[in-house]
């Protein structure tokens, strides 16, 4: 869990974390509203926090040596396991993220999945014209990324957001 940070690599023990130093004074800002349909229920800035943490994680990695000279040689094994800890959260921490920005951003898919259920696959009669589903689908995520424009989000945003969608 939270209170917990592996000191031994994978499936190495923990040891409690002293939570005394881990500010107190941490919020979300006002202007961060992550449930105004407005502004996507927060999505730019889920993105923008999920990225700036894989930054972080890759500051923490390109400092290693240096994170590790700062302690006595017996304690230097700690800079690694401490990088295999951040690197878990931040990837499970963008896992999670992404696969649940197509919940927050995409609305119900439902129709076109009843509408593909009752399909008719007849490859005797495949058109050489998309299908309504995939117009339904061109149609849902166009809407999207116009919503991420209107809500300020930066120009590549949709194509990131679609990207880890895809995976």
């Amino acid at each position: 869990g939270l209170d917990t940070m592996p000191l031994g690599g994978m499936g190495g023990p923990s040891t409690p974390l002293d939570s005394s130093f881990i500010p107190k004074l941490a919020h979300l800002s006002p202007a961060v509203d992550l449930t105004s349909s407005e502004r996507i229920s927060g999505v730019i800035e889920r993105s923008i926090a999920t990225e700036t943490l894989d930054f972080l994680r890759a500051v923490f990695v390109d400092s290693r040596t240096r994170m590790a000279r700062a302690l006595p040689v017996k304690e230097r094994h700690r800079v690694a396991d401490f990088l295999f800890y951040v690197n878990t959260v931040v990837s499970e921490f963008q896992t999670y993220m992404y696969r649940n920005v197509a919940t927050i951003i995409l609305p119900s898919l439902d129709p076109i999945m009843d509408y593909i259920a009752n399909l008719k696959w007849n490859q005797k009669e495949l058109s050489t014209t998309s299908s309504e589903y995939v117009d339904r689908l061109v149609d849902q995520f166009s809407s999207v990324i116009q919503r991420i424009k209107l809500a300020g989000g930066p120009s590549g945003l949709p194509d990131f957001v679609f990207h880890h969608l895809m995976r």
